[in-house]
């Protein structure tokens, strides 16, 4: 297997924690933050993690301003995982859905 650049590896270590998840604008200010680079190359960073394996995205699925959520490889997005999501980063929907599985 390949090493890891320095890019990976510190994206690696964000979500080492298994129930973390973070949008994409917030993850990208993390990269620019950390290594100095532009806004374009901090969201290419994060593509290219993602083809990789390294860490898993929402896509198709976004949460509000049409962002996409990033987490690590071992969380499954299923139903608790959205919710848990959307509690952050989306009120409204975090409310319909709890709503929705109190109700059924």
């Amino acid at each position: 297997m390949n090493s890891l650049n320095k890019y990976e590896n510190f994206l690696c270590n964000i979500f080492s924690d298994s129930s973390k998840y973070i949008v994409g604008e917030e993850l990208s200010d993390l990269l620019q933050k950390q290594f100095g680079i532009s806004a374009d190359n901090s969201r290419k960073v994060i593509q290219r993690t993602v083809t990789k394996g390294i860490i898993r995205s929402s896509s198709p699925l976004t949460f509000g301003k049409r962002q996409y959520v990033f987490f690590g490889k071992n969380i499954k997005l299923n139903k608790e995982t959205v919710i848990k999501i959307t509690k952050q980063y989306r009120p409204p929907v975090y409310r319909l859905l709890s709503l929705l599985d109190i109700n059924g």
